[in-house]
């Protein structure tokens, strides 16, 4: 952790945040669980959805070859239908 300032912190005492300063805690990403290929269309367009996966990281990721239209189908596939690669 550090502060937007500059000063990280780098023990486990307690410090304080100085009035108008920012903490910022960087935290690494989970890899998720399971085969991603194994994702099913419909949680995939969820994702897609919610804006949680761009349609270009749900075809590199997930092997989605349907196209994303927000709030319609998936192009010419059935509805969150997709193609294996």
């Amino acid at each position: 952790a550090r502060l937007a300032s500059g000063p990280a912190f780098t023990d486990k005492a307690v410090h304080t945040v100085p009035p108008g300063d920012r903490l910022i805690v960087e935290l690494p990403g989970g890899g998720g669980l399971g085969d991603p290929g194994r994702r099913s269309a419909d949680l995939i367009r969820a994702d897609l959805e919610a804006g949680c996966v761009t349609e270009e990281g749900a075809k590199r990721d997930y092997g989605y070859e349907g196209r994303f239209e927000p709030g319609g189908t998936s192009g010419d596939h059935e509805p969150g239908g997709r193609q294996r690669r």
